[in-house]
This record gives C-alpha cells, structure tokens and sequence, in this order.
C-alpha cells in the first residue's frame, strides 16, 4: 500500500523522465490486471486449466 502511495506521487511530478513516470503507470496497472504485465506464459494465455468442466486458458478465466 505504501508503494502505491508513492507511486501516485511520482506519476504527476512533472520533473522526473516520461520513462520513471511510464514505470510506474505499468506497475499502478499491474495490480489491477497482473496477467496483463506478466511474460512467461504470454499473460495466461499459456496456461491451460479447466473451469467448470471446460478447456479454457487463465487469461480467459
């Protein structure tokens, strides 16, 4: 919770680089969709599992 706090802070200090205030949209976006931000598996995409008796991948669970 702290990070976010100062995440926040961060994002409208107009004296930092675009590149440290775009890091902390994508870490702020993260939170609320951590597949979206996530290599390995191609955001869950790679992951099979099944729900309620269906084939699907995480992404789509």
């Amino acid at each position: 919770v702290t990070a976010i706090a100062n995440y926040t802070s961060r994002v409208v200090d107009t004296s930092l680089p675009d590149s440290d205030r775009q890091e902390v949209l994508r870490f702020i976006c993260g939170i609320g969709q951590p597949l979206h931000v996530e290599d390995i598996d191609r955001g869950g995409n790679g992951i099979h599992v099944k729900c309620a008796g269906r084939k699907s991948n995480l992404h789509s669970v």
